[in-house]
Parts: C-alpha cells; sequence; structure tokens
C-alpha cells in the first residue's frame, strides 16, 4: 500500500509520468509471464478484469464525489482483494477461450499463437526491446551461454 501510495503522490505531482508507468507496469507484467503468447494473454485478461471491477465500482456509485469518497476503503478492501483474486484468473486465460469457443477455441488459440508468433512477436520485440527473447543465440552456440565458463 505504501507504493501505491507513493506511485499516486508520483503521478498527482507530475501527471505525465502516468502513461510511462503504466507502460513499465504492463511490461513487467508481461515480462514475469515470459514475454510471448501467454504472457500477452495474461496481461490482456488481468488489465480486462481490473477494468471490469473498476467499471462496475463506477456504475454503483451515486456521483463521482461518492465514487471518490468510497474508492479509498474499498482499495483497503474489495479491490485489492479483486486484483489478487484476478491474478489466479488471469492465469487461466486459455480456459476461459476455450469456455467460450469450445472445440473452436482449440484452433483459435493455435492461429493466435502462430501467428503471434511469426507476425507479431517481430513487431513487439522491435518496439518493447525488454521483451526481446535471446533463445536463437542460446540454441546457436550453447557453449557460450554456460556460466562456467
Amino acid at each position: 500500500m505504501a507504493r501505491h501510495l507513493r506511485l499516486c503522490g508520483e503521478v498527482f505531482r507530475e501527471p505525465r509520468r502516468l502513461v510511462p508507468m503504466a507502460r513499465e507496469a504492463m511490461l513487467e507484467t508481461w515480462r514475469t509471464r515470459g514475454g510471448g503468447f501467454y504472457g500477452l494473454g495474461y496481461l490482456m485478461a488481468f488489465v480486462s478484469l481490473q477494468v471490469n471491477v473498476l467499471i462496475g465500482d463506477v456504475a454503483e456509485s451515486e456521483s463521482i464525489g461518492a465514487f471518490a469518497a468510497g474508492a479509498a476503503l474499498e482499495y483497503l478492501l474489495r479491490f485489492s482483494l479483486m486484483a489478487f483474486l484476478n491474478v489466479f484468473l488471469a492465469l487461466l486465460w486459455p480456459l476461459f477461450v476455450l469456455q467460450q469457443l469450445g472445440g473452436p477455441g482449440i484452433i483459435l488459440l493455435g492461429l493466435s499463437y502462430v501467428g503471434f508468433e511469426y507476425a507479431l512477436r517481430p513487431l513487439v520485440e522491435r518496439n518493447f526491446p525488454e521483451l526481446k527473447t535471446d533463445t536463437q543465440s542460446e540454441l546457436r552456440d550453447p557453449v557460450s551461454q554456460s556460466p562456467e565458463q
């Protein structure tokens, strides 16, 4: 919570920091899930779940003032719990695709994976070098990658 308060204070003092901070947080989330197709699916599922929680909270509020007043207390209780729960739900995103689409979902996941690997990954690695995988150099020369040398 102290970290969140520090980040809120930083954004309050310098609002233009919000977008770079959000970008960095999303990239870190993607990177911790492997930086590939699964990580992208996880990130999309997590953001979608969090946005749904926020929209639900705003829709239930009678006014912006009521939303702001209840946001602090709700942050401590419900939003933190929902964020924790959403982490686990987002891990299961391929199952949600299969649940919604059934058998064709398997084909969609397979085609999406191939599309990501051959079309989207080069764009991602060019625009987000921190997500670039170095598997090709490991395949070419695994001996030079060993820590013993």
